[in-house]
């Protein structure tokens, strides 16, 4: 008598196999997303707090140390600055007053800073 064997597809066990071996790579894949649109959000709410900074820092450059700025967020400080310039006789070369301005900017659990320095004329 004579048996005819098919031996065409796969047998369950490379099917168990191969499923558990995609399971695998779907779950890293998935860690590896989740990580970067949350690093991608992070960073999008820290450049936004950026800009929210930088435009009270702009309102304070244009209006040159007026009131037109909120001062909850912004404190302005007046300093003088001696800048050196120092030669091999060691002399000081000049001065600058001017106001020295700092934006806090909040974001999640951090907060940062932006300082400039506004010349006085």
């Amino acid at each position: 008598m004579l048996k005819i064997v098919n031996e065409k597809g796969f047998s369950l066990v490379e099917v168990i196999v191969a499923m558990a071996i995609l399971m695998i790579i779907i779950t890293a894949f998935t860690a590896l997303f989740t990580g970067s649109f949350s690093g991608i959000f992070t960073a999008g709410r820290k450049s936004e707090a950026l800009y929210r900074a930088q435009s009270d820092m702009d309102a304070v450059i244009n209006s040159a140390g007026t009131a037109d700025y909120d001062e909850d967020i912004i404190s302005v400080t007046e300093k003088a600055v001696t800048i050196p310039f120092t030669g091999a006789d060691s002399i000081n070369y000049g001065e600058s007053d001017g106001l020295l301005v700092v934006v806090e900017y909040p974001y999640e659990d951090r907060t940062g800073e932006i300082i400039y320095y506004l010349p006085v004329k």
